[in-house]
This record gives structure tokens, C-alpha cells and sequence, in this order.
């Protein structure tokens, strides 16, 4: 063996690949998992090798193999915190093991605060990604882990980002709204949905996307249709999502489907349950309605601006942030039953209005919210984590 091919295979063992650890606590149909892809294409603009790390299997870890994106399942222990300290131990010989030097964390659930921990003691920069409402009871709860273990908070909404500064956050805040592939239209003809459901071609369909939860707000868009009347057209509902936790024995799944029984005959609600692929269900429906009570930075919402749908949604949250009233959408308070059913009948009475809204939608998606908007300001916020880990 020659001295330079000696000298190549040493330089190899000295310096071994660099990792980054994306986290998530389940692989489970969401938006929150699904966005670790994109957090993966930042990390490899960055010279890094995602290396997902995961609490609780599901359909999504096909995905990530397909993306050629190695994972570690890694299940919470329960019990006594005497057990959750082995958990943290465990979390650091695989991060010293896979040679981590850097940690994402996807969102403000108790299953991240192990993770953060031990990377802490390891002293490893922190991203720690934030999409809930930091006013909820577990926001609360793990706001002090937040705030002791994080290097740089990114919120996907500056809504989040006001209420942590309000809390007292005082660690660096970056915002990023989320992103989204943006494809050229299909103009195909398929109307799979229809056909499946049996809805005839001349009934108007309006479709909401998102988990069976109180907070994206189903049950009241549901209850606003008895205000729609016969004289409105018929009208047939397609909810697409999965139930709660309980499944079909979740009690917000109950009510709903028992305010489903007494709305008027010209009214039909179809739920669907999750589907891994949405895109094509988009081409169906008239106007798409997201109802939420709270939304950090949705994700139906751009999925709705990149088919070119009317768009109806709630000022709750982030959503102001990417769509405006009667500019890209059109936006009622939240919970506000009256004004969802008069916004549906503002859109099929002015198709017009309805068409241009949608695609001026469609175009501010592709000036500020594609995929590689995203990655390159997340890549932006990992320079600046591991910029402030060396100031450590």
C-alpha cells in the first residue's frame, strides 16, 4: 500500500461524517412530521447527513426511507423519571454513536424535552422548531424546558413568535413559515373523488383537510350548514382526516357525526378518513374550508393555494400571515358559525371573485412559500445555531 493511499484511509477515520438529528415523536399522517423532509434538504445544503430519530412508528417512515434518510426508533420510556433518565442516556451513546453534531427538534411535545436534554449535555446546538399554541396546557407545561435547553426557537408563525416574547422568551427567535413543492398544474381530467363518493358533477363540493380535533374547528362548519338553504344549491362536505386520539370513539368525532344526522337532505358530509397522497382530492372540490380555532402556519392552506382553490379560512393563528381578506382568501373570525356559511355563499354566488382570490394565492405561494424558500431559511437558522454554540 502506498504511503498516499495510507495517508487517504487515515484521513478517512479522522474525519467521519457529519450528522444532524431530526426529531420527531411520531410518524404518523401530518404535516408536523412530513415538514422533517424539508428541515432535511436545509440540513444537506449545509453539509450535513439527516439522521431522523423517531417515537412512535407510522406510515411517514416510508417516505423518509424512500428520501434515502437513515432513522432510529427510539420509544419513550414511561414510568418513573428514573427510567426516563436511562432514556436520556440511551439518547446520548446513539447521538455520540452517529455522530451527531446537530439537533432539530420538530415541535413542543414532552417527547423532545429527552432529546434536548441530552444533547445539551453533550453540547450540541439546538433548534427546537415550534408549531403549537404556546397557550395550550402542554405549552405551558414544557415552556421552561424551552426556554433552559434551546439555542435558537423557530416558530412558523410570527403569532407564535409574539407569544413566546410576551412569556418572557429571551432566546433568539427565527421565524419560518412553512414551504411547499410547487409542481406545474395538472389539468387532467380525474374525478376519482366524485365517482367514489357518487357525487353527481353538478353538486358543489367544498373540502376541509385536517385532523378529526376541536382545534381545526369541523364541527362548526358542519353546524353552519343548516343555515344553507335549498335555494343555495346542494352542497356535498368532504372531511379528510384522521379522528383523535380515541379514534372513532373520540367524543369530538361523536358530535360531529351526530350534527351530520340532522343537517337537510340538499347537505351531504363525506369523512374520509387520512390520505397519504391529498393533491389529487384538491382538483375536486369547488372551495376548500379550514375552520381551525388555532393554526400555527397551515399547511392545508398552501396545499389549497397550489391547486388554485378558492380558499376559505379563520383569521386564527398564522393564517393571516400567508393569505389576506378578499385579496388571496377569504377570512371569518374563529368559531363564528354565521360567517362561515355566508363566505360559502359569497364564493359560489362570484365564481369570478372566487377564481381570481385563488390565483393570486397561487402566485404569492410561489414568490415567498416554495420549498426552496424554506430550506434556505432554515439553513440560514442552523449557521446561526451552530454560530451560537461556539459562543457558548
Amino acid at each position: 500500500m502506498t504511503a498516499t493511499a495510507s495517508n487517504r484511509r487515515r484521513g478517512s477515520r479522522e474525519q467521519p461524517r457529519l450528522r444532524a438529528a431530526v426529531v420527531t415523536h411520531t410518524l404518523a399522517l401530518g404535516g408536523s412530521p412530513r415538514s422533517l423532509l424539508n428541515v432535511a434538504g436545509a440540513v444537506r445544503l449545509r453539509g450535513f447527513t439527516p439522521m431522523l430519530y423517531y417515537g412512535t412508528p407510522g406510515p411517514l417512515e416510508t417516505e423518509f426511507s424512500a428520501a434515502n434518510i437513515p432513522s432510529r426508533h427510539l420509544p419513550k420510556y414511561k414510568g418513573l423519571w428514573g427510567l426516563h433518565l436511562g432514556f436520556i442516556y440511551r439518547i446520548m451513546r446513539r447521538y455520540r454513536r452517529d455522530n451527531i453534531r446537530l439537533v432539530f427538534l420538530n415541535c413542543l411535545v414532552s417527547y423532545y424535552k429527552y432529546h434536548a436534554l441530552a444533547a445539551r449535555l453533550l453540547g450540541l446546538p439546538i433548534i427546537w422548531s415550534i408549531r403549537e399554541d404556546v397557550h395550550s396546557k402542554r405549552g405551558r407545561r414544557l415552556f421552561r424546558w424551552l426556554r433552559r435547553l434551546a439555542d435558537i426557537v423557530m416558530p412558523c408563525s410570527s403569532a407564535i413568535a409574539n407569544t413566546l416574547r410576551q412569556r418572557g422568551l429571551d432566546l433568539p427567535i427565527e421565524v419560518v413559515h412553512n414551504g411547499i413543492d410547487v409542481p406545474p398544474l395538472d389539468d387532467t381530467d380525474d374525478a376519482d373523488l366524485r365517482r367514489r363518493l357518487h357525487i353527481p358533477a353538478d353538486r358543489w363540493v367544498v373540502g376541509c383537510v385536517g385532523s378529526i380535533e376541536v382545534r381545526k374547528g369541523q364541527l362548526d362548519l358542519v353546524a353552519a350548514l343548516n343555515g344553507w338553504t335549498c335555494q343555495d344549491g346542494a352542497l356535498d362536505l368532504v372531511l379528510v382526516g384522521a379522528p383523535g386520539r380515541k379514534g372513532d370513539a373520540d367524543p369530538y368525532l361523536l358530535d360531529l357525526q351526530h350534527t351530520v344526522d340532522r343537517l337537510p337532505g340538499h347537505v351531504r358530509v363525506h369523512l374520509i378518513g387520512a390520505h397519504r397522497d391529498i393533491a389529487p382530492l384538491y382538483k375536486e372540490m369547488d372551495v376548500v374550508c379550514l375552520p381551525s380555532h388555532w393554526e400555527g402556519s397551515s399547511r392545508t392552506i398552501l396545499e389549497a393555494m397550489r391547486a388554485q382553490r378558492p380558499l376559505l379560512t379563520t383569521t386564527a393563528g398564522g393564517n393571516p400571515e400567508i393569505v389576506r381578506h378578499m385579496e388571496s382568501a377569504y377570512l371569518v373570525s374563529p368559531g363564528d358559525r354565521h360567517a362561515l356559511v355566508e363566505g360559502l355563499r359569497y364564493l359560489k354566488r362570484h365564481p369570478r371573485k372566487a377564481a381570481a382570490l385563488a390565483q393570486i394565492a397561487h402566485r404569492d405561494l410561489c414568490a415567498d412559500y416554495t420549498l426552496s424558500h424554506y430550506r434556505e431559511r432554515v439553513a440560514a437558522v442552523i449557521d446561526a445555531a451552530l454560530s451560537s454554540c461556539n459562543r457558548r
